[in-house]
């Protein structure tokens, strides 16, 4: 019986992760069944409290699915989707995914004085002070996604050095933010881009692009971040599991 070796924090996602790719892998679940919970505590040396918080995480996105007794069974078609919009995923491991080589042509990091509409949105004072960070991300070659951030500096427990950003959001916010992120808000709308947006994405006349809206929130529930993101939904095809309760 394999053993697994876990030993970061929240523990329960570290749980989650290791348990999904035993999953994938055939190595748990090969015969469409996980194995009870006192088994995986051992597999895993876990508590049962741990791995009950790993499994409900699974079954929310899909993945498994809990039937009246003790049988967990793999959702095979929860399992094959891979473009999750509903999942905290950095911008290189969504590029990935889409099967495509990620790399950042153009990053820039600026402070801005204030910006009244953006600290309402955060339910932050009108004088905030923002640091605006611009990424462009690149699928190939070929410009998939333009990030912008704006992480307020009341939030920030140390200066963002340039050279030390990293390149998911959700990192950034674990290794400078007073909190980590907990939950994301999205809102998601196609737009029409402009001349200049057009010249710098590649885009063809008639390609319109995804605009994603995001307000991250701490786990006290407080607004953290806000981000703006075009995506090029030629390339970069999103998915999302919905589940009935």
């Amino acid at each position: 019986m394999k053993k697994y070796s876990v030993n970061t924090t929240p523990l329960y996602l570290t749980v989650r992760n290791l348990l999904l790719e035993a999953i994938r892998t055939e190595e748990i679940g090969d015969d469409g069944r996980l194995p009870s919970e006192g088994m995986l505590c051992k597999q895993f040396g876990v508590s049962r409290a741990t791995i009950r918080s790993a499994l409900q995480a699974l079954e929310n996105e899909g993945v498994i699915t809990k039937r009246h007794g003790s049988t967990t069974v793999v959702n095979t078609g929860g399992l094959q989707v891979k473009m999750r919009i509903d999942e905290f995923k950095g911008f290189f491991q969504l590029i990935q995914e889409s099967g495509h080589r990620p790399s950042i042509a153009h990053k820039e990091l600026i402070r801005i004085p204030h910006s009244p509409q953006i600290a309402n949105l955060l339910g932050l004072e009108k004088d905030e002070e923002f640091y605006q960070l611009e990424r462009l991300f690149l699928g190939d070659g070929k410009p998939v996604i333009l990030a912008s951030e704006f992480i307020p500096k009341s939030k920030l427990i140390k200066e963002l050095t340039f050279e030390e950003i990293p390149e998911s959001i959700f990192e950034l916010a674990d290794l400078y933010c007073t909190n980590t992120i907990a939950q994301t808000i999205t809102e998601i709308r196609s737009t029409i881009a402009t001349r200049d947006l057009k010249e710098r994405m590649g885009l063809a006349n008639n390609e319109t692009m995804l605009k994603l809206e995001e307000i991250h929130y701490g786990r006290q529930g407080e607004p953290l971040i806000f981000s703006d993101i075009l995506v090029r939904d030629k390339i970069i095809h999103f998915h999302a599991v919905r589940k009935r309760y």
